[in-house]
C-alpha cells in the first residue's frame, strides 16, 4: 500500500510540475503523543513519511488536508481493506488544527 501511495505522490508531483520531497516531522516530537498527533500520524503515514507541519502555513493546511483526503478516498476505494479502519476515528478537522498549531509562521507583507 505504501509503495502504491508513493507512486501516486510521484505521479501527482509530475502533474503539478514539481518534485515532492518531504521534510519529516521528528518522530520524538511530544505533540505526536496527543490524540490529534496520533490521528495525524495514522492518516499521513499510510502513504508517506510524516511531513513537518512547518512545511505549510496555517492558512495553507486546510487545502493540503482536503487534497490528501481525496487521495486517500481514491486509494482506499481501490485497494484499501477494512482493516485500515482505525481507532481513534480520524477527524480531519482536528488534524488540521494540529497542523495549524505547529505550522510555520505566515510571511509578513513588506
Amino acid at each position: 500500500m505504501q509503495r502504491l501511495c508513493a507512486l501516486l505522490a510521484c505521479v501527482a508531483g509530475a502533474l503539478y510540475g514539481q518534485c515532492i520531497t518531504l521534510t519529516e516531522m521528528d518522530p520524538r516530537h511530544p505533540a505526536l503523543g496527543s490524540e490529534a498527533g496520533k490521528m495525524y500520524a495514522i492518516a499521513c503515514t499510510q502513504c508517506h513519511a510524516l511531513p513537518d507541519p512547518r512545511r505549510h502555513t496555517p492558512r495553507e493546511w486546510p487545502g493540503v488536508v482536503e487534497r490528501m483526503k481525496e487521495h486517500m478516498a481514491w486509494a482506499n476505494t481501490v485497494v484499501g481493506p477494512d482493516s485500515l479502519k482505525t481507532s481513534p476515528v480520524l477527524d480531519t478537522a482536528e488534524i488540521v488544527r494540529f497542523l495549524q498549531r505547529y505550522a510555520r509562521a505566515e510571511q509578513k507583507a513588506n
